[in-house]
């Protein structure tokens, strides 16, 4: 991966307050809150939020390419991911390993995930496209 962390300020009671650094490989993916923050999940289960003045996209361009913007309000790391479900006919969500939750992934970005992982054509899923039958004349 890339040495690059993200500093994430822990409230501590009294006057001092701890930053911890993460390592991009600590982290499983990133969301918005209700509030619109960014949250981060860690490998381990834990989730810190980020002051309101850092968007997903500054998280995004500062982590890099093992990370993939899924859609609007996700980040996840991209060789965390065990399988896509499609979920109706214009929605997606991937399961990552080790965690129960599902993360949006819409179906703009879908053909770029295809190509980020490594797969050369989309998976025919719902809303892809279909070869056409010949016409009858």
């Amino acid at each position: 991966m890339n040495d690059r962390r993200v500093p994430v300020r822990l409230r501590q009671e009294g006057e001092t307050t701890e930053i911890l650094l993460l390592r991009a490989e600590e982290i499983r993916y990133c969301g918005c809150d209700i509030r619109e923050r960014v949250v981060i999940v860690t490998t381990d289960g834990r989730s810190y939020s980020l002051p309101s003045t850092v968007t997903l996209d500054i998280v995004a361009s500062h982590l890099g390419p093992p990370f993939f913007r899924t859609s609007r309000s996700s980040l996840v790391r991209l060789d965390l991911v065990r399988s896509v479900i499609p979920w109706s006919r214009n929605r997606y969500t991937l399961r990552l390993e080790g965690v129960d939750d599902e993360i949006p992934l819409s179906k703009d970005r879908l053909r770029e995930f295809w190509q980020r992982i490594g797969w050369r054509r989309n998976p025919r899923g719902p809303g892809e496209a279909r070869a056409r039958r010949p016409q009858a004349v």
